[in-house]
């Protein structure tokens, strides 16, 4: 069934005019008009993650924050027996690169979201380990298991050592990476902001993950700064934490926040590490990957 009659059919939004794929995504997206509103389609949505958005909506209205609230089917379900969730259309911009003011501002908006999603009454259990990008952000996974594997892995020495080091520099730091979990959006990178000017009119593409909000930031930093070829120095982890926190940095803060860059940049090397070698082998697209890694293992003694 296509997702036009699923929608017609799950749905109460009266007759459903144009559809539109948009260009950038991961094809999983229709945009959609009903009854003169706009609405985004989205397949496959996995249903812990579906359910832990709704329980979330209700705070981020509660204090204020615009997003892509979602509509009940029919059956008053959040989503349909096929794996579709629809949500309503929120108008704005984005951006693959932050003006120096827009960061500033996404900043201070990232805290203020990630301090609501803190509310939401949220348990380990609650989001499900069922793939290779769930075994990627399991930091037990990460240190106890990962090492064994890389062993046998038919994978380039540089890759293996990247990783192990990497591993070999957090894992005494294991409870304090541990600590402080909360609900938090896992993958805020420019393109999931939307933007009118150098205003944050919401975030969207929720990606739920149980743990610190330094994680939150982190994935933040990677999409923003490392990802485009940034350096990064003592100077660039103050200026993120200082107008996140919106306080002055300690030293623990700096260097818990340090080892959160490398256990995210980690979680982005290991998640497609492990599909494409369940798939056609080829990691040779992960290189830009494990060179971010290695930047931040090569400020380990540093920070």
């Amino acid at each position: 069934m296509d997702i036009k009659s699923i929608i017609v059919q799950s749905y109460e939004i009266g007759p459903i005019g144009e559809t539109e794929n948009p260009r950038h995504g991961s094809g999983n997206t229709t945009l959609l008009e009903a009854g003169g509103k706009k609405y985004v389609a989205k397949c496959n949505e996995r249903p812990d993650f579906i359910r832990t958005y709704a329980q979330a909506q209700v705070y981020l209205e509660q204090e204020g924050l615009r997003h892509p609230r979602l509509v009940k089917t029919r059956a008053t379900a959040w989503m349909t027996p096929e794996g579709v969730a629809l949500y309503e259309f929120v108008e704005g911009e984005t951006v693959d690169i932050f003006s120096s003011s827009q960061l500033t501002t996404a900043l201070k908006y990232l805290r203020r979201y990630n301090q609501t999603l803190k509310q939401v009454p949220l348990a380990q259990d609650d989001l499900e380990f069922r793939n290779h990008w769930d075994q990627a952000r399991s930091l037990p996974f990460l240190v106890s298991e990962l090492p064994s594997f890389l062993a046998t892995a038919d994978i380039p020495d540089k890759f293996k050592a990247v990783i192990n080091v990497a591993l070999a520099s957090f894992a005494p730091l294991q409870q304090a990476l541990s600590a402080n979990k909360q609900l938090i959006h896992a993958d805020p990178g420019p393109g999931n902001f939307l933007l009118s000017g150098d205003e944050i009119v919401a975030i969207i593409d929720f990606t739920p993950d149980y743990n610190h909000q330094f994680y939150s930031l982190a994935q933040f930093v990677y999409w923003t700064h490392l990802w485009p070829g940034a350096g990064i120095n003592r100077d660039a982890l103050d200026y993120y934490l200082i107008q996140y926190l919106g306080e002055k940095v300690t030293d623990s803060d700096r260097l818990l926040f340090f080892y959160f860059l490398i256990y995210a940049a980690l979680f982005r090397v290991t998640g497609p590490l492990l599909d494409c070698l369940q798939r056609d082998g080829d990691v040779t697209r992960l290189s830009k990957r494990v060179e971010v890694l290695a930047q931040l293992v090569g400020m380990v003694n540093k920070i």
